[in-house]
C-alpha cells in the first residue's frame, strides 16, 4: 500500500502501511482566503452542499425563533406516519395569534390531508399546520412530541418545537445548524415536500370553494436555481430555509433573525451568490473509473473490477490550500461478489470534508491471468451477473 501525492495528474507512489494521498487542484480563479458574504441582517447563516458540508456559518449553534419554517417539520412528521394523503380531515377552527396568517377554514368543514399540507407549505397557513397536527396524532400536544422526537432522531440537539406552525412561543427554537440537517432531509427524503416547495401557488377546498393561494417564498422564479424551500416571519425575527441548484451543484442555506421579510431573501442571495461563485465542482470519483480488481468469489478464473457505485462530486475552494484524500481498500486477494464492499475515500481542504464514497466491486466481470494463461471464454451466466 502507499502514499500518493499529486498535481493535477503527476502521481508519486510512497511504501508505508496506510494509503494517503493529497491531490493539489490548480485554481481555476483565484479568491481571498478570507472571502466572506456580506450579509445586512442575519444574527446566524450557514449554507452547506449536498453532504452537509458546511461552506459558511455564523453564530450556528445560537438558538433563535425559526417561525414557519417549523412547517418543514410538520410537513415531514406528517408524511412520515403513515397517514394517508387522501384522508378527510374534519376541522376545528382553533384559536390562533389574531395576525396569524390562515386559510380561513371554518369549524365542521372538511380537507383532505393532502390539501392541508399543500397550503401549509406554499401559502404558510397557520390554521392548516394545525389541523395537520390533528389529523394525525389526535391533537397538538401529541404531534408536537412526534416533531421533537424527529428532531432528537436527526441530531438536531438545540430545536425545540413548542408548536407545529411556528407562532411565538417560549422555549420554541432551533439554530441555522440544525435547520441545514432538516433542509437536506427533508428535499432528498421527502418527494412531496420537495415538489409542494417549488409551487407558484395553490388550489385547494376551503369551506366548499376552491380557493387559489399564492406561495410566500418572493425568490421562487426570481433566484436562478432556486427550489424553495420555506419562510419564516416571528413577532420580531425573520427567517428562511433555501435550497438550489445550479450546474448540477446543490446547497442548502439558512438565515435566522433578520429584521424584515425582505432582508431574510436578500442574505439568502448573498449566500448562495458567494458560494456558487467562490467554489469550484469537482468530480471526485466515477463508477466509470476502476480503482483495482478482485477475483470472483464463485469463479477465480474472472475478477470484479471496483469501482464507486455513484458519480462523487465536491466543492473546492481554490484558495484555500490542497485537497486531500484518504482511501482505505481493502486486500487484493479478497473474494467478491457484485456489490460487495472494497474500501471507502474520503476528501477534505482545509479540516472541511469535501466528499465521501464507498467502492464497491462492480458486475463488469472481466478475464483473470494466471500462471496458465488468460481464460478463453465467460460463461455467458457470469457475463450477464448483476449487482443485488
Amino acid at each position: 500500500m502507499g502514499t500518493r501525492h499529486s498535481r493535477v495528474a503527476a502521481w508519486t507512489l510512497v511504501a508505508t502501511f496506510s494509503v494517503i494521498a493529497a491531490l493539489v487542484m490548480v485554481p481555476r480563479h483565484a479568491l481571498a482566503a478570507d472571502s466572506e458574504p456580506s450579509l445586512s441582517e442575519a444574527q446566524a447563516a450557514i449554507v452547506v452542499d449536498s453532504t452537509g458540508s458546511v461552506l459558511y456559518e455564523k453564530n450556528p449553534d445560537e438558538q433563535i425563533n425559526m417561525a414557519s419554517v417549523t412547517k418543514v417539520m410538520t410537513a415531514v412528521v406528517a408524511l412520515e406516519s403513515g397517514t394517508p394523503l387522501d384522508k378527510v380531515c374534519t376541522l376545528s377552527k382553533p384559536e390562533l395569534a389574531e395576525n396569524a396568517m390562515v386559510a380561513g377554514y371554518e369549524a365542521g368543514s372538511t380537507s383532505s390531508l393532502e390539501d392541508l399540507l399543500h397550503v401549509m407549505l406554499v401559502y404558510s397557513a397557520n390554521d392548516a399546520a394545525y389541523e395537520v397536527a390533528v389529523a394525525v396524532a389526535g391533537s397538538e400536544d401529541a404531534f408536537v412530541q412526534m416533531m421533537n422526537d424527529k428532531a432528537v432522531e436527526l441530531g438536531m440537539n438545540d430545536t425545540h418545537f413548542e408548536n407545529p406552525h411556528g407562532l411565538d412561543a417560549d422555549g420554541h427554537h432551533s439554530t441555522v445548524h440544525d435547520l441545514a440537517i432538516l433542509a437536506r432531509y427533508a428535499m432528498t427524503t421527502q418527494p412531496f415536500i420537495a415538489d409542494t416547495v417549488r409551487m407558484q401557488s395553490t388550489t385547494v377546498n376551503v369551506n366548499g370553494i376552491e380557493t387559489t393561494f399564492p406561495t410566500v417564498d418572493h425568490l421562487l422564479g426570481s433566484y436562478d436555481g432556486l427550489l424553495g424551500i420555506k419562510t419564516g416571519a416571528g413577532n420580531y425575527v425573520t427567517a428562511f430555509m433555501g435550497c438550489a441548484r445550479r450546474h448540477g451543484t446543490t446547497l442548502y442555506t439558512v438565515v435566522l433573525g433578520c429584521q424584515t421579510r425582505e432582508g431574510r431573501f436578500t442574505d439568502t442571495e448573498a449566500l448562495l451568490d458567494w458560494a456558487f461563485g467562490t467554489y469550484d465542482s469537482y468530480v471526485l470519483a466515477s463508477p466509470e473509473k476502476a480503482m483495482g480488481e478482485r477475483p470472483f468469489a464463485y469463479d477465480l478464473a474472472l475478477m470484479c473490477p471496483v469501482a464507486t457505485q455513484a458519480t462523487t462530486k465536491g466543492l473546492v475552494w481554490p484558495d484555500a490550500g490542497p485537497t486531500t484524500y484518504v482511501r482505505t481498500m481493502s486486500s487484493t486477494a479478497q473474494l467478491c461478489a457484485p456489490s460487495d464492499a472494497a474500501g471507502v475515500c474520503t476528501w477534505s481542504q482545509a479540516g472541511r470534508t469535501v466528499g465521501a464514497c464507498t467502492y464497491v466491486a462492480t458486475a463488469k466481470l472481466t478475464y483473470a491471468r494466471s500462471g496458465f494463461g488468460l481464460v478463453d471464454e465467460l460463461s455467458p451466466n457470469l457475463m450477464g451477473a448483476k449487482s443485488a
